[in-house]
C-alpha cells in the first residue's frame, strides 16, 4: 500500500531549518517594498509605447468591445484570444477613449496582482515564508514578466490562472482536499484558455498527475458523496472552452501556406486538425528546453538540481514531506507539459515563449523552493555555529542560565540574514535587466506611427495594404489589402467562393505577384510592414516586385511605409537580354530588361538589372550603389539613376538567403525623361556599374572593356 503523503501537524513542524521562522510583519513589509518596485518597472515599460506587433489585435477587440459590447471583428470573427482583457480593455476604452495605454492598464494590474499571489501560493505549497518571499521576488524582478505585465495580450493573465490552477489542484486533491478547491481549480483553467488558447496544455500534464497521484495516495477522493458535481462542473468547462474555439478564431480560420495545416484532427473535432503531429526528434524539444536554461536562469540551475536531488531520495525512502511532494509535482508538471508540447504538436505549437503561459509560474516556484532549501540550510549551520561560538565564549558556570538567551539570539539572526540572501541573490541576478527594462527610452514608432504618417498624407483614392491589417485598421479606419505568402490566417469570404480575406478586417488577401501587379496597377496605394516580415513574409520575386514599383517614404521603429509610384511597371522575373559581367568575383551581372517607356513630362524608362550572387556576401554591398547612366553617341550622360540596392534595405542575411536558394536579385532602376530622347544623338548606350559612395571608388569588372570598370549595353535605336 502507497505511503500517504503527510500532512503536517503546524506549520513550524512542516518548517525546514533550525532558525527562528521568518516574521509574518517583516514578510509583510517586504511584499509591500516587491509590489512597489514591480509596479515601478511595469510602469516605466506600458508608457515607453515599445509594441509588440500582434498587441494591435488585442487593441482592436478593445475597440470593437467598446462599439460593440463584444470582441467581434470587421471582418465578422469572433476574437476569443484574451476574452477577459478585451471585454476589461473595451469597459476603459468606452469611458475613458481609445488611446494605446489605456488598453495595457488591465495586463499591468494582473501583473501587479501576480507578484502578490505568488507569495500567497508558495505560502501555501511550502509551508514558509521565506521560499514564500523568494517567490515573490522572483516574479516581482524577472524580466520576463515585467515585459508581459506591460504588453496588451492575454499572456499575463494565462500566466496567473496557470499559477492559480497548479496551487488549487495541489490543495484540493493532496494537501488540504476539499471540493470548493477543486471547483476553483476549474474556473482557474477556464479563465486561463479563454485568456490564451495556449493554456489548454496544461489540462494534460495536471489531469495526468492528478491522476496517477489520486491512485497512489488519495484513492477514495473519486468516491466521495457528491462528487458528481465536480464532474458535471468539469463537463460544463469543457464545453464551455470548446464552444469559445468552434466560434472563435480556431474555429472560423483558414490557414494557407502552413506545411502542418493537414495534420489529422484528433477525435474527429476537426477545428483543432492542424494542431497534432507526433515525433521524438531532438529538434522539437531543444528549444523549449532552452528557453528554461537561458542565461538569465543558470543561476538557479544548481539549486534546481541539488533540491531536485534531496527530494528523490526522500521520497524514495519515504521521508518526503509535503513540500518536497508539491515541489515535484511542479518539476513534473512542467518535464511532461515540454514532452507533451515537443512530442506531440505541430511546430507552431512548439514556439518556446508560449512557456511562459504554461510552464514559466511552474519554474518560478520550484526555482524558490530549491534557492530557499538552500538559504534556509546555510541559515541553520549558522544557528549551529553561533551557538558553538557563543557557548565556547562562556563561563562554564553560567551555560544553564545563559543558554535559552543563546539560542534566542542565535536562531533570530540567521533568519534575518537568509532574508538578505533571498532579497539579494534574483536582485543581482536579474536586478540589472530589469532596471533595464524599466528605464527604457521611449519607443520611436512601429505600425501605430507608421500608419498615423499615412493617414495623414494619404488621399481619398488611395488604398492600403499591409501586412499587420489590425493596425491600418486601429489608426486609418480601414485595410483595402491584407498581403502575405507565409502561413496567411484567412476566413472564406461570404460573398465570393474564391476569395480568401484576412480573418481580423476582412480584408482581400494578396499572395501573388500577379495578384500584387494587379493591385498596383489600379491606383496609388500604400503597404506598410516591419523590416522582420518584409524578409520572412514574401518570396524574392514579391518582394522584388515591390521594392521595383513602389517607393519608400517613411520608416518608423523599423515599419517600412511604402507608396505606388506614379507608373508602377513590373519586373520581368527572368531577363531579356542576357550578359556575363563578373563583378570581383562576388557578383554577376547576368542581363537586363528594358520595361515599356512611359511618355513625357512624367515618363521615363524602368531598367531591371538580373544579380547573380556569388559568394557569401563579400563585398560591402548593402553601402554599394549601383550608377545606371544613359549616354548618347558622344558619351555624353543625359540621364543618369544612382541607387542603392533594395533601396538601401538589402541585409547580409537576404543577400545569402538569395544565393542559398539560386534566386537572382533583381535590381529596378527608374530613368527618369522629361522630354523625347533625340534621335539625332543616337543610337544611345547604357552604363552599368557598382561603386562605394564613400570612396566614390568603382567595384572591378573583370574583363572590362569599357575601361572604367563599368558594362556596357547598347539600346536599339527605338
Amino acid at each position: 500500500m502507497a505511503a500517504p503523503i503527510p500532512t503536517p501537524v503546524s506549520r513550524q513542524a512542516q518548517s525546514t531549518g533550525t532558525a527562528r521562522p521568518l516574521p509574518a510583519a517583516l514578510a509583510l513589509t517586504v511584499i509591500c517594498l516587491l509590489v512597489l518596485i514591480a509596479f515601478w518597472a511595469r510602469t516605466h515599460f506600458l508608457f515607453a509605447e515599445i509594441y509588440y506587433s500582434d498587441e494591435f489585435i488585442s487593441m482592436l477587440a478593445a475597440k470593437m468591445v467598446a462599439e460593440r459590447g463584444f470582441p467581434v471583428l470587421p471582418s465578422g470573427l469572433i476574437y476569443d484570444q484574451g476574452l477577459p482583457l478585451s471585454l476589461a480593455a473595451g469597459a476603459l476604452t468606452a469611458v475613458l477613449g481609445f488611446r494605446e495605454v489605456i488598453v495595457r492598464w488591465p495586463v499591468l494590474l494582473v501583473g501587479i496582482l501576480t507578484v502578490g499571489v505568488t507569495y500567497a501560493a508558495a505560502r501555501r505549497l511550502f509551508n514558509s515564508r521565506l521560499i514564500a518571499v523568494l517567490a515573490a521576488v522572483l516574479v516581482a524582478l524577472d524580466p520576463l514578466s515585467v515585459v508581459w505585465s506591460g504588453r496588451a495580450r492575454g499572456h499575463a493573465l494565462a500566466h496567473l490562472m496557470i499559477l492559480l490552477s497548479l496551487t488549487t489542484v495541489w490543495l484540493g486533491v493532496f494537501a488540504r482536499p476539499r471540493r470548493a478547491t477543486r471547483l476553483a481549480f476549474l474556473a482557474a483553467v477556464v479563465l486561463a484558455v479563454v485568456s490564451h488558447n495556449v493554456a489548454a496544455l496544461s489540462v494534460m500534464p495536471i489531469g495526468l498527475l492528478v491522476a496517477v497521484g489520486a491512485v497512489r495516495w488519495r484513492p477514495t477522493w473519486m468516491r466521495e458523496p457528491g462528487v458528481w458535481v465536480e464532474v458535471v462542473a468539469a463537463g460544463v468547462a469543457a464545453a464551455v472552452v470548446f464552444g469559445v474555439f468552434s466560434v472563435g478564431q480556431i474555429g472560423s480560420t483558414v490557414s494557407l501556406q502552413d506545411p502542418y495545416a493537414g495534420a489529422p484532427a484528433p477525435l474527429g473535432i476537426e477545428f483543432l486538425r492542424g494542431f497534432f503531429l507526433p515525433g521524438l526528434e531532438w529538434s522539437r524539444f531543444d528549444d523549449l528546453i532552452g528557453y528554461l536554461i537561458r542565461p538569465g536562469t543558470t543561476w538557479l540551475l544548481p539549486t534546481l538540481a541539488v533540491s531536485l536531488t534531496i527530494s528523490v531520495t526522500r521520497w524514495v525512502r519515504h521521508r518526503a514531506d509535503l513540500a518536497d511532494h508539491a515541489f515535484l509535482f511542479l518539476v513534473l508538471y512542467v518535464g511532461v507539459l515540454i514532452l507533451e508540447q515537443g512530442a506531440l504538436l505541430t511546430r507552431s505549437w512548439q514556439r518556446p515563449y508560449l512557456l511562459y503561459v504554461t510552464a514559466w509560474s511552474a519554474f518560478l516556484l520550484a526555482g524558490a523552493f530549491s534557492l530557499g532549501r538552500v538559504v534556509q540550510w546555510l541559515s541553520g549551520q549558522a544557528v549551529w555555529l553561533l551557538s558553538y561560538l557563543l557557548r565556547r565564549g562562556m563561563p562554564r558556570n553560567s551555560e544553564s542560565v545563559g543558554g535559552r538567551q543563546i539560542a534566542g539570539v542565535a536562531s533570530g539572526w540567521p533568519s534575518r540574514l537568509a532574508l538578505v540572501a533571498v532579497l539579494a541573490l534574483p536582485a543581482l541576478a536579474w536586478g540589472p535587466e530589469t532596471v533595464r527594462i524599466g528605464l527604457v527610452e521611449r519607443g520611436t514608432g512601429d505600425y501605430n506611427t507608421a500608419f498615423e504618417f499615412v493617414r495623414q498624407h494619404m488621399r481619398s483614392e488611395d488604398r492600403v495594404m499591409t501586412f499587420h491589417t489590425s493596425a491600418a485598421y486601429l489608426y486609418v479606419g480601414r485595410c483595402d489589402y491584407y498581403a502575405n505568402q507565409v502561413s496567411a490566417k484567412v476566413l472564406d469570404d461570404e460573398n465570393e467562393e474564391t476569395m480568401l480575406v484576412d480573418r481580423y478586417t476582412g480584408s482581400p488577401l494578396i499572395d501573388t505577384v500577379d495578384r500584387l501587379n494587379a493591385v498596383l496597377a489600379e491606383g496609388p496605394l500604400w503597404f506598410v510592414v516591419d523590416s522582420s516580415r518584409l524578409e520572412r513574409r514574401y518570396e524574392p520575386f514579391f518582394r522584388q516586385q515591390i521594392l521595383a514599383q513602389m517607393e519608400l517614404v517613411h520608416t518608423t521603429g523599423g515599419v517600412y511605409v511604402f507608396r505606388s509610384r506614379s507608373h508602377p511597371l513590373p519586373v520581368p522575373e527572368q531577363p531579356l537580354v542576357g550578359l556575363n559581367a563578373n563583378f570581383a568575383g562576388a557578383v554577376l551581372l547576368e542581363g537586363y530588361a528594358v520595361s515599356a517607356m512611359v511618355p513625357p513630362p512624367e515618363g521615363g524608362a524602368l531598367i531591371t538589372l538580373y544579380w547573380r550572387l556569388l559568394a557569401d556576401h563579400p563585398l560591402a554591398m548593402g553601402p554599394t550603389k549601383v550608377f545606371v547612366q544613359l549616354r548618347d553617341r558622344d558619351g555624353r550622360t543625359m540621364v543618369q539613376a544612382d541607387h542603392y540596392v533594395y533601396q538601401g534595405l538589402l541585409t547580409a542575411s537576404e543577400w545569402n538567403r538569395l544565393r542559398s536558394q539560386g534566386e537572382p536579385l533583381r535590381d529596378a532602376a527608374w530613368l527618369a525623361l522629361s522630354e523625347p530622347l533625340p534621335v539625332a544623338n543616337g543610337p544611345y548606350r547604357l552604363f552599368v556599374g557598382l561603386y562605394n559612395p564613400q570612396t566614390m571608388e568603382r567595384i572591378p569588372v573583370l574583363a572590362d572593356t569599357s575601361g572604367e570598370n563599368a558594362v556596357v549595353i547598347d539600346l536599339p535605336s527605338q
